[in-house]
């Protein structure tokens, strides 16, 4: 059997210049690995009261396009809402996150 495809990510060896004067320290390098077959499974990973507030708050940003505001940046809460809809957010997969409580085959 093969093994799964893995994917690393992270900041370069030393960390970002900063503007010409140096590097960050090497306590801020960070790495992370995720599965990119498993991320494009959309297994259901959001639940409960994140779920709630992902709809809400999109729905509140959104209402800002075309009430109070009239700002194009309310059009931001196009994510929150869908991922509250669909009950998958991309970036749980990656930290290994779930706050979905229901069971999954």
């Amino acid at each position: 059997m093969d093994p799964e495809p893995f994917f690393a990510v992270g900041l370069p060896q030393g960390g970002p210049r900063l503007g010409g004067e140096g590097v960050l320290p090497p306590s801020s390098q960070f790495i992370f690995f995720f599965n990119l077959k498993e991320m494009l499974r959309m297994k259901a990973n959001v639940g409960g009261l994140d779920r709630i507030l992902r709809i809400v708050i999109g729905l509140v940003l959104l209402s800002q396009v075309f009430f109070g505001m009239h700002t194009i940046w309310g059009l931001i809460g196009v994510i929150p809402l869908a991922t509250g809809l669909f009950k998958f957010c991309p970036f749980y997969p990656l930290f290994g996150l779930n706050t979905c409580s229901c069971k999954q085959s």
